[in-house]
C-alpha cells in the first residue's frame, strides 16, 4: 500500500522506520547475549586442576569453577526484555563468592563471568552487527 505524500504519510513512514529499528536493535541484543551465554557455559565446562574431593577435581584458584553437579552452568540463561534489551543471568548462592572469592570461607576467586565476557566480546559485536547493520562489527564508533 502506497503512503500518501503528506504529513500523515510521513508520520506513518517514520513510525514504521522506528519500529523496524527497535526490532533490529532487539535482535542485535538477543544475538550478542546468546553468544555470551554460550561462552559462559564453555567456561563453566572446563575441568579443574585443583584438589580432588572423592570423584570431583576442583578448580584451582584463578580458574573457572570446575563442574561437579552442573547446577551453576544450568543456571545460566538469557532473558529478553520488552524494551529490546537482553540480560545473561547466572544464579545461585555461590556465584559472587566464586567470581570474586570469599575470604571468610577460605575461597580464592574463580573468575569466569568476566573472563567469558572478555573472550566473547568480539563475537558478540559480530553477532550484533549481523542482526543490525547500524552496529559496527569492530566496536568502532
Amino acid at each position: 500500500m502506497a503512503l500518501p505524500m503528506n504529513n500523515q504519510g510521513l508520520a506513518i513512514l517514520i513510525q514504521r522506520i522506528e519500529a523496524r529499528a527497535r526490532e533490529k536493535g532487539a535482535a542485535a541484543a538477543a544475538a550478542a547475549a546468546l553468544v555470551f551465554e554460550a561462552q559462559l557455559k564453555i567456561e563453566l565446562s572446563q575441568p579443574g586442576t585443583g584438589r580432588v574431593y572423592g570423584n570431583h577435581q576442583a578448580s584451582a584458584p584463578g580458574e573457572p569453577p570446575a563442574p561437579d553437579t552442573g547446577t551453576l552452568r544450568a543456571s545460566v540463561h538469557t532473558e529478553l526484555h520488552p524494551d529490546g534489551s537482553a540480560s545473561v543471568i547466572e544464579s545461585g548462592p555461590q556465584v559472587i563468592g566464586l567470581e570474586y572469592g570469599a575470604p571468610e570461607r577460605g575461597l580464592a576467586p574463580r573468575p569466569h563471568f568476566r573472563v567469558a565476557l572478555r573472550k566473547a566480546l568480539p563475537a558478540m559485536r559480530q553477532a550484533a552487527a549481523k542482526a543490525d547493520p547500524r552496529i559496527p562489527p569492530t566496536g568502532a564508533a
